[in-house]
């Protein structure tokens, strides 16, 4: 029988939160090299290397190094590095859990765990191919932008705003689909590109964390199965031996979305497949928990839906917009609405 109180106690994260408190095991400073415990990350599982989807942005959430002693300089040293999405020319879409602390209520399930609103004190973003090797140039972040609320599965969704736009020369931003309802309307498939670990296992008697973390280079991997999306909360769960759950099942809130394993530590959000293969690619979930089957490997992805968030979404889109002098986005302009 597992001894339950070595274990985690809610599930691994995509990314992050810089302090965990409450009941739930408490997370410090990270190294590359270094396993502690469970998180929320999202990198893309033995994915292959990818050189061209530059909109996959690497983001440091502390000061790239300066000390030759302790590495390379420039690099992302210290804690993790993790994946985002560039959605507009100074607008970056990334999961809350990086960005942001939390604490958690002792003796209730982790979704009652609240954010507090507290963003690192530096965040910077590269279009490098990895943050942590071959020099990467750093953009700076002016602000963290959070939604209304707190609630840590249903509000797990953050925004970076960049000092400066990104030149469309570079790469070109692309969408969040903050319509498409995809529990009535499900893809069929997903693409996800991540700089995280290559590969995942979590011993299921100790709990103790392996992984390879591949260098943090950007990956892709595409036609991750959809599985399930729920308008009633409860309608979809996932098998999870690292939740202090009954059952080891995770009965997800309608906010998030299961789909096929290649989500791991590092973070990356869910692209819809069809519009992928158009050249038009749209996220459609922000990549949250890596639920862990009973072998120890990753059991499937969940990520929160973006359009649960629609009014966070636009607005900030309009405003940096307003801030880095472009015509809003697309996606979210409704007059202009949406052409596919």
């Amino acid at each position: 029988m597992h001894d339950r109180h070595t274990r985690p106690g809610f599930l691994l994260f995509a990314t992050m939160a810089a302090a965990l408190g409450g009941g739930a095991a408490a997370c410090g400073s990270e190294t590359p090299s270094e396993e502690v415990t469970a998180r929320q990350s999202s990198p893309v599982l033995n994915g292959s290397e990818d050189h061209k989807h530059l909109y996959e942005v690497g983001v440091c959430r502390q000061a790239p190094n300066q000390d030759p002693n302790a590495g390379e300089i420039g690099a992302c040293l210290g804690r993790r590095p993790t994946t985002a999405t560039l959605v507009a020319p100074n607008l970056v879409l990334i999961g809350r859990g990086g960005m942001d602390t939390a604490t958690f209520p002792a003796g209730e399930p982790f979704c009652n765990g609240t954010f507090t609103r507290v963003p690192p004190p530096v965040v910077k973003v590269t279009l490098n191919d990895s943050a942590i090797s071959g020099n990467p140039v750093w953009l700076d972040v002016a602000d963290v932008l959070y939604p209304p609320g707190n609630r840590f599965c249903d509000d797990g969704i953050a925004l970076l705003v960049l000092k400066d736009n990104v030149p469309a020369h570079v790469t070109r931003p692309i969408d969040i689909d903050v319509r498409r309802d995809i529990a009535a309307h499900p893809p069929r498939a997903f693409t996800m590109i991540g700089r995280g670990e290559i590969a995942l296992h979590v011993d299921p008697v100790t709990f103790a964390i392996t992984s390879d973390n591949g260098g943090f280079k950007r990956r892709i991997v595409e036609n991750i199965p959809f599985v399930c999306a729920s308008n009633v909360d409860e309608g979809c769960t996932a098998l999870d031996i690292t939740s202090d759950l009954p059952n080891n099942l995770f009965h997800m809130p309608k906010s998030l979305v299961l789909i096929g394993a290649g989500l791991t530590r590092g973070d990356g959000n869910f692209i819809e497949q069809s519009s992928f293969d158009r050249g038009r690619p749209k996220v459609v979930a922000v990549g949250a928990f890596i639920p862990i089957g009973e072998n120890g490997d990753p059991n499937g992805s969940i990520g929160l839906r973006t359009s649960v968030h629609r009014d966070f979404l636009v607005t900030a889109a309009r405003g940096a917009a307003q801030r880095g002098h472009y015509r809003v986005p697309q996606w979210a302009d409704d007059d202009r609405g949406d052409d596919d």
